[in-house]
């Protein structure tokens, strides 16, 4: 267990020299653009999905494309020698593949970390420097409503930060791309998922443990109050009601998955022939699990927020409120889980799905007493 904790950490220390090399490259390419940060998103959302693409199209012997990555690893040890000394360490505790593993691997990080100083002190700098150009155009006044004007702050927060924006829109992104996938792969999703693998759930659940996975990964609401950051005491002076601001963030995570999600879940009905009544049920789960997966992330940002910190990544990544998001909306996904597992025991599968939807809807109302009630009282104790 010792070698297995000691390989494990050190395992990853040159993939992610890989990719933080790459992602320092793609800041230095979009620096001196006018929309840095919106170019930063698209290109990091491109390299991840280039990736994911070719890890299951590239063929290492398994026609299953789940199998497959097992092959794609295997290769990949044939020519990345690490992965074979963490093998052997690990499998046959030879201390010598371990020590291997330990000198190469912190040698090349702490090269790393001395060579690319210079880099990226200069991309930094770079960044710096706002590039504008003139607008001759009449400066329009608009009128929009309260609500409507939280949220596109909050749009505007999550085009600013790239960290927010790959690790919150990850999930819509990759549904909407599995969605269109099935489209051209049913056949051989329904041959491994029905036949091959035998799973023995129905294909409308298969797709509603898919997006419910999905929704719980948007957790913009439990981390957006934080992002506010030292400019918190600049949102708490405003002639706003509290609990208002909170109904603006838990907004804009439903518009952030909800769309989306739907969308997704009329392209796997088509895919996979699920019948309008069942599409139907599904819809109005998925739209009770984004609004109690809101409420939710809200309550946990109330309780555990995090102003102060140097770096955005500190709140969307390694806060207490992400964490608890997160798993969070596990537990929700796993009572209703437990609950259909019961109630099909004896009702059908969409009355089931419809009474996880109420269990969800009972949630939510509960949630959003609690923060019309104590929203108010949570702000004046907070201190920046």
């Amino acid at each position: 267990l010792i070698v297995l904790l000691v390989a494990s950490l050190t395992l990853p220390l040159v993939p992610t020299i890989v990719f933080s090399f790459i992602a320092l490259l793609i800041a230095r390419l979009t620096a001196r653009f006018r929309k840095t940060n919106i170019l930063n998103i698209i290109l990091l959302f491109v390299v991840f999905l280039g990736i994911m693409y070719l890890s299951f199209s590239l063929n290492f012997g398994e026609a299953n494309p789940l199998l497959n990555q097992e092959s794609f690893m295997s290769s990949i040890g044939a020519y990345y020698p690490p992965i074979k000394w963490f093998v052997g360490a690990v499998d046959d505790l030879n201390f010598g593949y371990l020590a291997l593993l330990l000198v190469t691997n912190a040698a090349v990080f702490t090269g790393f970390i001395f060579g690319v100083q210079k880099l990226v002190k200069s991309t930094n700098q770079r960044a710096m420097t706002k590039v504008t150009r003139k607008n001759g155009k009449a400066v329009v006044s608009k009128q929009r409503s309260l609500m409507s004007s939280i949220t596109a702050k909050e749009w505007k927060t999550f085009f600013n930060t790239p960290i927010y924006a790959l690790n919150v829109g990850f999930g819509p992104v990759i549904l909407f791309v599995l969605a269109i996938a099935s489209i051209f792969y049913a056949d051989t999703i329904k041959t491994y998922l029905g036949g091959e693998m035998n799973i023995g759930v129905s294909f409308e659940i298969i797709v509603l443990i898919i997006v419910g996975f999905v929704m719980s990964m948007i957790y913009s609401s439990a981390v957006s109050l934080s992002l506010e950051g030292k400019n918190f005491w600049i949102l708490k002076s405003l002639p706003i009601k509290p609990k208002t601001i909170m109904y603006g963030k838990m907004l804009f995570n439903i518009i952030l998955g909800l769309p989306v999600a739907i969308v997704s879940l009329i392209i796997f009905s088509y895919t996979f022939d699920i019948t309008a009544l069942t599409l139907l049920c599904m819809i109005v789960f998925t739209t009770s699990l984004s609004l109690v997966v809101s409420s939710l992330g809200s309550i946990i940002n109330l309780f555990v927020p995090k102003f102060e910190y140097r770096n955005p990544a500190e709140v969307v990544k390694q806060s207490a409120a992400a964490l608890f998001g997160l798993f969070g909306s596990w537990i929700i996904l796993m009572l209703n889980g437990f609950l259909y597992w019961f109630v099909t025991k004896s009702l059908s599968s969409d009355i089931a799905i419809l009474m996880m939807s109420m269990l969800n809807l009972i949630l939510f109302t509960g949630m959003m007493i609690f923060i019309d009630r104590k929203t108010e009282s949570l702000f004046i104790k907070f201190e920046v």
